[in-house]
């Protein structure tokens, strides 16, 4: 961690994105998922499904860097 903190830039990002749709959309599951699966319903399933569209539809961005090996791997999606 100490060597990741002298070689990569420490920065923050942050991104206003208008969720109500999405928010609108769990409302309207969220009974009739508790009721189902016995828990409740958050935003992350949503979120976690469009992040895995987006690796699907950017391929390239799905991968790993190896600097020591010179590499770069790209994984299946």
């Amino acid at each position: 961690m100490v060597k990741a903190l002298h070689e990569q830039a420490q920065l923050s990002s942050v991104v206003e994105v208008d969720v109500t749709r999405l928010m609108k959309l769990r409302a309207r599951a969220k009974d009739a998922f508790a009721a189902r699966e016995g828990v409740k319903l958050s935003p992350m399933p949503f979120f976690v499904k469009a992040a895995a569209q987006a690796l699907k539809a950017h391929a390239p961005i799905n991968a790993k860097i190896n600097e020591a090996e010179g590499t770069i791997t790209y994984f299946d999606t």
